[in-house]
């Protein structure tokens, strides 16, 4: 019984320790893409600050998909999702302007 009793007071006060910390300010960095060049590596963005050399970055593909327009219960409806959700991972290896460069090729 004594040690069960010691592994009770364990978990309860166990959950004390794992307190959660606050999380505040800007955690990730968006920026619209105006133009994408899969040859040379590139995109050019609406805005670059806050992204560094070094950064690694999710590319995802956030419209584009084809939903039904006419007046009716299907309004809305999509028929086509194209490319929208499509995404990668790379890394940045320069910036120029608002043009980023990656390390790695573009899918």
């Amino acid at each position: 019984m004594k040690h069960f009793t010691s592994i009770l007071l364990y978990f309860l006060a166990f959950p004390i320790f794992l307190q959660g910390q606050n999380i505040n300010g800007i955690i990730n960095k968006y920026a619209a893409v105006t133009a994408v060049d899969t040859c040379a590596g590139q995109i050019n963005v609406s805005n670059t600050s806050g992204f560094a050399v070094g950064d690694r970055v999710l590319l995802m593909q956030m419209s584009g998909a084809i939903i039904k327009q006419s007046n009716g219960s299907e309004f809305g409806d999509v028929t086509n999702l194209r490319s929208v959700g499509k995404h990668e991972i790379n890394q940045i290896d320069s910036i120029s302007g608002n043009t980023i460069f990656f390390k790695f090729k573009l899918l």
